[in-house]
């Protein structure tokens, strides 16, 4: 049977050719759309060019979150569009950013966001939490975790406290929390009160993003017992009794078990002076006997002073310190960066071995550390210029016994201030206070290694630091793709034109 003629026609072929490509190109191009749709979903879909990458996940956090076994739900208690465009300065924007990355990176993380406003009855599931608009709550079978909207962002002074630029910890917050309600075990710490403590908001903060689950324990009232790993002392202006000595004693000793950690922190108003004859004496004389029973004493020789105004800040009480410990600190991201010590009292070691103690100094003073003393009956220029040298500003102290060969210790940390820990210090970057304390800390209870990320700067230029970035972005969108469209053009063109 023969073919019509306008079947076997040229016009007819190529006209079929056309139609064909035609429909292949567009079933391609709705197929691309459908995988790149979904592939959003999935992916981080944006590319982050800011020198400082704070629009993006960091590895630490990406690592953690893709070991994840465990269901976790982050609810954001707020329109998305409104909680990122919640501030003019665009500080909620990049931590929503930052928030909805943990889903992209982890399927076992679901991020949803719940207006209380259209469903107040959401609150009644968390009753216990006291929720408010945009509160984010992370959660896990295991336990919950809600972050306040204001921890996301900070602000940190310059040295001289003149002037001060806000930072983003969306990143620590969130993979802490992350990290907290995902852990198998928390370790138990016991903050102990009754005694007229300073707070240390700081130090609990740090260490609750650790992992630490934190309890106030009155030693009047309650028993310590031991199913804590680490007791904190912060700065008590009333001196402890016997009884409560021996509990403090009997946590460290474990039964003859140790494995235990008690952190004192010291301050420089714990001292009194007698205004007829300028003796000095400590307010808490039975809890320094105590810790001289370890080989440590918190001097009452003065407070540190630093002689060189360029290791100075903001004045001569507060100064860069150098971490001299080398056994606990192989996990600091920058080693170069200063330990922070402010109003510090020296911290003196009685002796380096003694029977199965043993002391070691942690932090120390520049060589241009001096002491302003308490007394006024002193000559305080002439005090001064004979007291320059090396200070401990915290130590070490160790009761070892052996499980055969495997040294197990009970730990007494000692820091001349509890400035060393204050909020202001361990929240800067610039610092390492926050990191090493961490790290001691963690290594010295057991704990695994904890989650320290940086603050990221909001000032930042946009497309500065990365000069290559710019650059290939430029080359790929202005020459390469128009290139090759206009070569592909000219290729089909010209085998047209040669049919």
């Amino acid at each position: 049977m023969n073919k019509p003629k306008f079947l076997s026609s040229r016009r007819f072929k190529h006209g079929t050719m056309s139609t064909i490509i035609t429909i292949v190109v567009v079933v391609a191009v709705i197929l691309v759309n459908v995988i790149v749709g979904v592939l959003l979903g999935m992916f981080p879909s944006s590319v982050d060019l800011t020198d400082n990458n704070r629009f993006q996940l960091g590895e630490q956090s990406i690592e953690y979150v893709q070991g994840l076994d465990e269901d976790i739900t982050i609810t954001v208690c707020m329109n998305e569009n409104e909680f990122a465009n919640s501030d003019a300065n665009g500080y909620y924007y990049q931590a929503n950013e930052i928030i909805k990355q943990y889903a992209q990176y982890s399927s076992h993380i679901t991020v949803r966001y719940v207006d209380l406003m259209e469903d107040p009855s959401f609150s009644a599931n968390y009753a216990d939490y006291n929720l408010s608009e945009a509160d984010i709550i992370v959660e896990s079978a295991q336990r919950i975790r809600v972050v306040d909207p204001s921890e996301l962002v900070v602000a940190e002074y310059n040295d001289d406290y003149t002037s001060y630029q806000y930072f983003s910890d969306a990143e620590q917050v969130m993979t802490s929390a992350i990290s907290y309600v995902s852990a198998n075990e928390l370790t138990n710490c016991a903050v102990i009160t009754g005694h007229s403590e300073t707070t240390s908001a700081g130090l609990n903060t740090i260490l609750e993003d650790n992992n630490y689950q934190m309890t106030n324990v009155d030693l009047a009232s309650t028993t310590l017992d031991d199913s804590y790993d680490l007791v904190v002392i912060c700065a008590p202006m009333v001196d402890y009794t016997d009884a409560e000595l021996e509990q403090i004693d009997a946590f460290l000793t474990n039964g003859g078990n140790f494995g235990k950690t008690l952190l004192y922190l010291a301050n420089f108003q714990q001292v009194s002076v007698d205004d007829s004859t300028g003796a000095v004496h400590s307010i808490t004389p039975n809890l320094d006997a105590y810790l001289a029973e370890w080989g440590i004493e918190v001097s009452l020789d003065g407070m540190m002073y630093e002689t060189d105004n360029n290791n100075a800040y903001n004045n001569n009480y507060v100064m860069g310190m150098n971490i001299v410990d080398e056994d606990h600190t192989a996990a600091l991201r920058d080693s170069s960066l200063p330990f922070i010590g402010m109003y510090t009292r020296p911290v003196n070691l009685l002796f380096e071995t003694q029977d199965n103690i043993t002391t070691t100094p942690l932090i120390q003073s520049t060589e241009t550390t001096s002491l302003v003393p308490y007394s006024e009956t002193e000559d305080a220029n002439a005090y001064v210029q004979s007291h320059v040298g090396t200070y401990n500003a915290a130590a070490l102290s160790q009761k070892t016994r052996y499980d055969g060969l495997t040294p197990i210790t009970s730990n007494v940390i000692v820091l001349g201030s509890d400035g060393l820990l204050a909020d202001s210090v361990i929240s800067d970057a610039r610092y390492n206070n926050n990191e090493y304390m961490v790290d001691l800390i963690n290594d010295l209870t057991g704990q695994e290694g904890g989650i320290n990320i940086s603050s990221v700067s909001f000032t930042s230029e946009t497309f500065n630091a990365s000069n290559a970035a710019a650059i290939t972005t430029f080359v790929i969108f202005m020459i390469v793709i128009p290139l090759a469209a206009l070569a592909g053009g000219f290729t089909f063109w010209l085998m047209r034109r040669r049919k």
